[in-house]
């Protein structure tokens, strides 16, 4: 639907509108590429033609993956031939002269999208009426009922769908699921008993991963990224705050070709070293990672670094380590907004259809080494808004020498147990994985061959025989 012009309709009136919220969103949008990222509206809705093109040239930067400011703005819309039709550069600053803050911009948002309603609504019921004196027929005055009914349900963030396109929508992932060689309906993680479990990481959902300090945490979100991308053409956003974008890949390549990171980093390789080191450089090509550089340690700042990468990469996962490292506001204790993150966190993983793997500290109890969801800090909460919660500990890092698996003891020495200490469908369990330190990598203890599909498989409860010790249902 076109935007309205600012003129009178029928009734002599002035369609609804409020051009100085109108210019304070824009302001907001010019001054902090983020607001529009966390507030994103069709240019459509506002009022003012003039207002139209300048959100979008916005929204083309940024899908583009160009940063918006006012200078760059100004020279986006000269390039297009558009600067002198929206008001010239004086009108673009006086855009951002009386904005102090950015802090309302979901409020007014929301306000332009009503106002856009109504309008929508007026211009449908004129619609109607004239249907209604042109002596169409009923069926066409109905078709203009409808397209009321249509505008309404198009105003609301809720979408009002029958269970028949529900069921539609079911279907067609229970079809997609038969056409997969590799029986994963989601993202595989290269962990062959957790994909089995899981069916892979899905979209939509949110993923903690829970350890005490130097337990592997960072290293498990790195492998399943890493596998991710390699073995199953996952598209990854990665998001770190306390590693450098080059460290990070050092340890992807690490992982890869099986060359510390420390010797990537930090020596002078030998023939054999650098011939590794090679081999993995070239692993790591083209590979659908995406890094943010320097990412501010806002949340506000972290969902508009997802929302930009799915808008331009369409990631399929976006990976964040790790919480405790989000920049906690004055007036919050810690618990209450670990708990108000991972909230919006699960929110934005539904909205923009992503999967979100969240790394997490866990409280250090010297007494129960073995991690339990008590233990997450704002559990209660982060417990509640999590999909799959996954829980690592090492237990030779605790001096416990041996563990036993499968009615046998085993040396403790590189292996580690992941638990699936919630899974939302899927059940909870207990998997034996290998810790590779040197590269900071987990494998498979044992391989665990993904049935076909083709196989018939019949729920069933988890059993040591498994591979996996719990109670959950893999399939």
């Amino acid at each position: 639907m076109k935007s309205q012009h600012c003129s009178k309709t029928e009734f002599g009136k002035v369609p609804p509108n409020d051009l100085e919220i109108e210019r304070a969103v824009l302001g907001s949008y010019i001054i902090d590429s983020n607001s529009f990222l966390n507030n994103p509206v069709d240019p459509k809705v506002f009022y003012k033609e003039e207002h139209v093109k300048i959100c979008e040239c916005i929204k083309t930067a940024l899908e583009n993956g160009r940063e918006v400011d006012l200078l760059i703005l100004t020279r986006e819309l000269t390039r297009d031939g558009l600067i002198d039709s929206i008001g010239g550069p004086m009108y673009l600053t006086s855009l951002i002269s009386n904005i102090g803050t950015t802090a309302h911009i979901e409020h007014h948002t929301n306000i332009i999208k009503e106002l856009f309603v109504k309008r929508s609504l007026i211009s449908k019921s004129q619609e109607l009426i004239n249907s209604c004196y042109n002596d169409d027929s009923l069926d066409d005055v109905l078709k203009n009922v409808s397209n009321l009914g249509d505008c309404i349900n198009e105003s609301s963030s809720e979408k009002i769908v029958s269970s028949d396109n529900a069921l539609l929508d079911l279907d067609k992932r229970v079809q997609d699921n038969q056409t997969r060689a590799s029986g994963i309906s989601g993202m595989g993680t290269g962990i062959s008993k957790l994909d089995k479990f899981t069916r892979g990481l899905q979209k939509g959902d949110l993923v903690v991963i829970g350890a005490q300090s130097s337990q592997g945490k960072t290293s498990l979100a790195l492998t399943i990224a890493n596998n991710a991308t390699r073995d199953f053409d996952g598209k990854i956003g990665m998001i770190s705050l306390e590693m450098t974008n080059e460290q990070i890949m050092a340890r992807m390549i690490s992982q890869d070709s099986r060359l510390s990171s420390k010797v990537i980093m930090n020596d002078k390789l030998n023939k054999s070293e650098d011939e590794l080191y090679r081999l993995g450089l070239k692993s790591q090509s083209n590979r659908n990672i995406h890094l943010v550089k320097n990412s501010s340690i806002t949340i506000e700042n972290l969902m508009g670094s997802i929302r930009k990468m799915k808008l331009k990469h369409n990631i399929d996962c976006a990976v964040i380590d790790f919480l405790q490292r989000i920049r906690v506001p004055k007036g919050y204790n810690k618990s209450d907004f670990y708990a108000v993150v991972s909230q919006k966190l699960k929110d934005l993983a539904l909205e923009i259809d992503v999967c979100v793997v969240l790394v997490s500290q866990l409280n250090r109890d010297k007494e129960r080494p073995e991690p339990t969801l008590d233990r997450l800090r704002g559990s209660g909460e982060i417990e509640e808004a999590a999909d799959l919660i996954l829980l690592i500990w090492r237990p030779e890092t605790y001096d416990f020498g041996k563990i036993e698996y499968k009615g046998l003891e085993l040396d403790s020495n590189g292996l580690a147990w992941l638990k699936i200490a919630k899974g939302r469908n899927v059940g909870i369990g207990k998997i034996l994985l290998r810790f590779s330190k040197d590269i900071t990598k987990f494998e498979d203890y044992e391989q665990d061959e993904i049935p076909h599909p083709d196989q018939r498989h019949e729920p069933q409860i988890v059993d040591n025989n498994a591979g996996l010790e719990g109670n959950g249902i893999p399939f």
